[in-house]
C-alpha cells in the first residue's frame, strides 16, 4: 500500500531516499530548497526532483524552519512531529525526514489527494 504512495512521489519527480517501510508506515528523506522572505507562499517540485518552499516568515530564530515544517505538515498531511530537519537548519538546502502513516483516519486515498497540491 504504501509503495503506490512512493510511487505517485515519484510520478511527480520528487527525489527521495526510504528509509524504512511497512504495510502501514514508511520513513523517507528528501531535500527542501527553502527560500525564506518571499513576497508569496508557494511550493513546486523544481526540474531537480527538490520540493521548493518560498515562505514569508524570515530566517530569525528559526522563524523560517517552522513555517517550513507547518508547510510540510499541510502538504503531506501529516502531524507537525512527523517531520523533522534533519540537516541544513541554518542553510537554505534542507534534509527532510517525513514519516506517513495508514491510519483509520488517513488512508492511501487520503494522501493521494493531498500530493496532488504538490
Amino acid at each position: 500500500m504504501i509503495s503506490s504512495l512512493l510511487n505517485l512521489l515519484t510520478a511527480k519527480n520528487l527525489i527521495y531516499k526510504k528509509i524504512e517501510s511497512t504495510d502501514k508506515a514508511c520513513i523517507f528523506e528528501f531535500d527542501v530548497w527553502a527560500k525564506p522572505g518571499a513576497r508569496f507562499e508557494k511550493s513546486f517540485i523544481s526540474n531537480e526532483g527538490v520540493l521548493v518552499i518560498q515562505t514569508k516568515a524570515i530566517p530569525v530564530e528559526g522563524e523560517a524552519n517552522q513555517a517550513i515544517i507547518d508547510k510540510l505538515s499541510e502538504i503531506f498531511g501529516v502531524s507537525r512531529g512527523n517531520v523533522e530537519i534533519i540537516r541544513g537548519e541554518k542553510s537554505r538546502v534542507k534534509r527532510i525526514k517525513l514519516m506517513l502513516e495508514i491510519t483509520a483516519n488517513k488512508s492511501i486515498k487520503f494522501y493521494q489527494q493531498k500530493f496532488t497540491s504538490i
